[in-house]
């Protein structure tokens, strides 16, 4: 299976214990981009984009890789 840049990778579900989102993630989003736009949007501290993004990162590179290992 291969996926264009617009297709859905995964959604990473987050809840902070009152509330909960979602963030859909693409081939080619960025992770800083995509944690500082959800922290703008939840009105949450700014320290909380890096390690969001690092969350993001993290499992953007799991998913690919999987990718790669069904396709070879």
């Amino acid at each position: 299976m291969s996926l264009d840049d617009g297709d859905i990778i995964f959604i990473m579900n987050i809840s902070n214990g009152t509330s909960a989102d979602s963030i859909t993630i693409r081939r080619h989003d960025n992770p800083v981009d995509l944690a500082r736009g959800f922290v703008q949007k939840h009105g949450l501290p700014d320290r909380v984009v890096r390690l969001l993004a690092n969350k993001i990162s993290m499992q953007m590179a799991e998913v690919l890789a999987d990718e790669v290992s069904t396709t070879t």
